[in-house]
């Protein structure tokens, strides 16, 4: 029984850590936004994580998007002198 609960915590707290980072990092909110959003991770576990998730996720989303954008981007060569665009 205890080490189902402790498996519990362990996997709720790094859960946790991971949507605390990706808040960190999230160009979406001010500073006293995250640190309410960090606030509500901490103090209601899984309902807190789940709501700040649904609310990262389409920075998340595009986040992806873009990098796929840059990818395909990159290997996408332009030639100043002609005007063209070459793969």
């Amino acid at each position: 029984m205890n080490n189902i609960l402790y498996t519990s915590i362990i996997f709720i707290s790094l859960i946790n850590a991971y949507v605390s980072y990706k808040v960190l990092r999230s160009e979406l909110y001010d500073k006293s936004q995250k640190v309410f959003q960090l606030l509500i991770i901490w103090f209601i576990p899984l309902f807190g994580m789940a709501l700040v998730l649904f609310f990262l996720r389409d920075e998340l989303a595009s986040t992806s998007r873009k990098d796929k954008l840059y990818e395909r981007d990159s290997e996408v060569s332009y030639d100043s002198a002609t005007g063209s665009v070459g793969d």
